[in-house]
Formats: structure tokens, sequence, C-alpha cells
């Protein structure tokens, strides 16, 4: 059963594109579905950006607000707010720890 639900579950999510990783993990309630804007209060949409781990930020789209295009991890509040893991390694990591893999290989050298 473990190959089966990496097959589908996990491995799907251990893509270079970081939207199917986000997604479940907000299904999950692991990552905020939305964010608001610290000063206007609007939510904050989704915005690439190449300089961050996850490749995606919350971003205010106001444009009379003084956040204007301000940013904030998609991580914000989460359990992976202060991490430097990518979220697919951190799925990865869950996955082992779930069925217990490591305890009897070793997968990290």
């Amino acid at each position: 059963m473990a190959a089966n639900t990496f097959e589908t579950v996990v491995l799907p999510l251990l893509t270079e594109d970081p939207t199917p990783v986000i997604t479940w993990l907000q299904q999950k309630e692991l990552l905020r579905r939305a964010v608001k804007c610290e000063k206007c209060h609007n939510n904050m949409n989704w915005t690439k950006h190449s300089k961050c781990v996850d490749r995606v930020v919350w971003k205010c789209q106001k444009k009379g607000c003084t956040k204007y295009k301000g940013t904030r991890s998609i991580r914000t509040g989460s359990f992976f707010a202060r991490s430097r893991l990518s979220l697919q390694k951190w799925v990865h990591i869950m996955y082992l720890w779930s069925e217990r893999i490591g305890e009897t290989t070793q997968v990290f050298k």
C-alpha cells in the first residue's frame, strides 16, 4: 500500500512547479488558503517570485495601499514558516516519517 500512496499522492507533488504541493498543503490545512494585507485588509494574491525557495509569495494588489506589491511568504502562519527546506522536501519527509522509512533503511546520506 505504501508504494501505491507514494506513486499516486506524493510523487505528483514532488515536481519543479510549486503549485501542486502548495494546493495540497492548503487542502490539508497546513498552509493558509488566504492572507489579508496587514495595511488595507484586502485579500492578497499568489504571485511568482524567483528569489524565494517556494517561488510563490502572497502579494497585495490594491494600488492605493502603502503595501501595494508588498509580499509575504506563502508559509506565513504555518509550521513551515521558519524552514528553509522546500515544501516538496517537507512532503517527502512527512511521507517517509509516516511510513517509518528510515528506521530500517538509510534514505539520507
